[in-house]
Parts: structure tokens; C-alpha cells; sequence
């Protein structure tokens, strides 16, 4: 079955990256959980004695989060 144009009704078209719009509630949940997971990697792998660059690698992940819980702040501020 195909649509007026020509294309297949299964066709979606390239490459979305709608879900993590910064204002989606996704991309809150996302940076939060991120944030979490970083935080308490970091104290975890601390406590366990590790190598330093797998402890350095949770807090970069917690920062990359904590980017993303404030870009969707900041964005919700800005539209309400």
C-alpha cells in the first residue's frame, strides 16, 4: 500500500530526534536519571577502590545529565 506520492505507508522519513526535544518531559527524566546514575556511580566506584578514569567516567555522565535537567528548566521558564 502506498500513500498519494508514491512512498510506502511504512516509510518514516530520516532520523528523528524529536523525543529529546528540551522541552519534552523525556528529556527531564533522562537528565535526571543521568544526573543519578552519575552521582552515585562516581561514590560507588569511589568506595570500591577502582582506576581513576572509570571513576571519572560516572561524574561525566552525571554533568551531561545535569545539562539536560537545566536546559529543560530553563526552557519551561522561558515558555510559561
Amino acid at each position: 500500500m502506498t500513500h498519494s506520492d508514491g512512498q510506502p505507508t511504512s516509510y518514516r522519513g530520516g532520523v528523528s530526534f524529536n523525543w529529546v526535544k528540551p522541552r519534552g518531559v523525556r528529556t527531564l527524566l533522562l537528565g535526571v536519571g543521568a544526573s543519578v546514575t552519575g552521582i552515585a556511580g562516581a561514590v560507588m566506584r569511589l568506595v570500591e577502590g577502582v582506576g581513576v578514569l572509570t571513576v571519572l567516567g560516572f561524574p561525566a555522565v552525571g554533568i551531561l545529565g545535569l545539562g539536560l535537567t537545566v536546559a529543560w528548566v530553563v526552557t519551561y521558564a522561558r515558555e510559561h
